[in-house]
């Protein structure tokens, strides 16, 4: 009986010890239970916030790239109008280019044509600028030919005009020796004229003094003359 009391009282004690034991692990289990209840509506209500953040985030996202794709669509429409009329612009502007290469062409053409025939003109200028020298050195020429022909008559003249004088003043000598009478004087005109018509008449020249013209032929070159010098 005493061993009996004895395993009863070690039964119950153990049996005590271990319900104390089943009582600390329950509270430990139930706490760690609680822990894990608040840790998980903590977490639920994290997710559920931040669920709801997230959706409000995708919301207004989606929104943000509806508005950026119609903006896109916008700037796109915008970029094919800009092509639309950069490539008129510029077909435009090709054709205004190709025309005026084409007027260009036609301007450098008729420039070539305006050249050549200015080279043609300058040719010609020169052609003239040389006969006009030659002329020059020919009217140099001419001149200096009716220089020594106008000085050649003016010898002439002067000679013909001294023989003049000299021979009146022989006359004038003959008619001093004769006698002085009243009507001499009268006479010896008579006779002085006639024989200046005949000195006028016949003059008593070489016969270089023949080929010289006469005295309004003379003028004539003369005049002739100083209208070159004029010129």
């Amino acid at each position: 009986m005493k061993e009996h009391a004895t395993n009863a009282a070690k039964m119950n004690a153990t049996v005590s010890e271990s319900v104390a034991v089943c009582k600390s692990t329950t509270k430990k289990v139930d706490k760690i239970i609680f822990e894990r209840t608040t840790f998980m509506e903590n977490y639920r209500t994290t997710y559920n916030n931040n669920t709801a953040s997230m959706n409000e985030a995708l919301q207004n996202l989606g929104s943000m790239l509806k508005n950026e794709k119609i903006n896109l669509e916008k700037i796109r429409s915008g970029l094919q109008q800009d092509h639309a009329s950069f490539q008129t612009s510029l077909s435009s502007y090709i054709t205004k280019l190709q025309d005026d290469l084409a007027m260009e062409s036609k301007v450098m053409d008729a420039l070539a044509r305006k050249t050549e025939k200015v080279k043609l003109l300058d040719q010609k200028l020169q052609r003239s600028e040389r006969q006009v020298k030659d002329l020059l050195s020919e009217k140099a020429v001419v001149r200096s030919c009716i220089t020594d022909v106008t000085s050649l008559l003016s010898d002439i003249i002067e000679t013909r005009e001294s023989m003049i004088s000299i021979m009146k003043q022989g006359e004038e000598g003959a008619s001093k020796v004769e006698p002085p009478k009243v009507l001499a004087k009268p006479i010896i005109k008579k006779e002085s004229k006639g024989k200046e018509k005949l000195i006028k008449d016949e003059p008593i020249i070489d016969d270089d003094e023949d080929e010289a013209p006469n005295g309004d032929e003379f003028k004539r070159r003369k005049a002739r003359d100083a209208e070159l010098n004029e010129t």
